[in-house]
């Protein structure tokens, strides 16, 4: 009998728990960056919103910044750079979009990551969580390939200056 209570009570206890945490995975990417390099995603969808970064391998850290799509160590407004897990929480009130770069630590050859993203629809009303219900998995968190310019394409440019100096100079 005072096994079954005790169940009960847990089970009561994980409910109102349950009910107060309303925070949902939206998205994961797995990805690889290498060392001294950064890798760029660009967030639209409004809300709380939590990334969580894992490193597999290496060692990672999120900078996020709703002043620029290509935030660096220079240039954030939010940033975790720890060695593990990285937890950086943007705020409903940041302007959208918002830029989020990984970057690998260049101790490190490359580092391998998991990044998570997480929302709070328990601070919006009925009405909207229904209505955002409908686009839950929707495109409002794109890697930085859609709009900006490849990192390679940089590199290519940057070497064909050089050249380009080397033959006029």
């Amino acid at each position: 009998m005072r096994y079954i209570q005790h169940a009960t009570l847990v089970l009561v206890a994980y409910q109102l728990v349950c009910r107060t945490c309303a925070e949902y995975l939206l998205h994961t990417f797995t990805q690889h960056v290498g060392g001294g390099n950064f890798t760029y995603y660009k967030l639209t969808r409004p809300g709380n919103i939590k990334l969580v970064l894992d490193t597999l391998s290496g060692d990672a850290d999120v900078y996020v910044s709703d002043s620029t799509l290509m935030p660096d160590y220079e240039n954030y407004d939010s940033k975790s750079a720890t060695f593990g897990e990285d937890i950086v929480v943007i705020p409903a009130d940041m302007n959208r979009p918002v830029g989020v770069a990984i970057y690998g630590h260049p101790g490190c050859v490359s580092s391998h990551f998991l990044l998570k993203v997480y929302t709070d629809e328990k601070q919006h009303g009925e009405s909207e969580m229904s209505e955002r219900s409908k686009h839950r998995r929707g495109n409002y968190f794109v890697d930085g390939k859609d709009d900006e310019e490849s990192v390679l394409w940089t590199i290519f440019v940057g070497i064909l200056k050089i050249l380009f100096d080397i033959l006029i100079g």
